[in-house]
């Protein structure tokens, strides 16, 4: 099936492992110690303790797909810190690193989100400005 169809989405519901990550910095050389005990404040330490946690749970490199929404600049609409950008800039560089797709993104701009993740079938739904919709 998959050599003949070759899907661009592949969720492996069996597994059914994912998970969410909202960090605050990019980098956990920001606060070093930190990393360690808060590994989530991070994109780069939280990427890869989900990402292991994965693993431990039966997932598979080649099976992974990723989705990532926000980075956006809520609280800095002058742009001084870039947050939001360096997260995204991060969280790509991570990915990559561990050869993981980025299949769909909702990243930037200005406006808040919620993220639902739908363990049973991959589904990544964004709400945002009152809408919802899928990535």
């Amino acid at each position: 099936f998959l050599a003949a169809e070759r899907p661009d989405y592949i969720f492996i519901a069996a597994a059914k492992v994912g998970g969410i990550l909202h960090a605050q910095l990019p980098l956990s050389s920001m606060d070093p110690g930190q990393d360690t005990t808060w590994p989530a404040r991070f994109t780069d330490t939280g990427t890869m303790a989900i990402i292991q946690e994965m693993y431990n749970r039966g997932a598979r490199r080649e099976h992974l797909v990723a989705k990532a929404a926000g980075g956006a600049s809520v609280l800095d609409e002058e742009g001084r810190f870039r947050i939001g950008e360096r997260n995204q800039t991060v969280l790509r560089k991570v990915l990559w690193k561990n050869s993981i797709v980025l299949a769909g993104t909702d990243l930037g701009g200005s406006v808040a989100r919620t993220v639902y993740l739908h363990m049973e079938d991959g589904r990544t739904i964004i709400r945002s400005a009152g809408s919802y919709y899928e990535i």
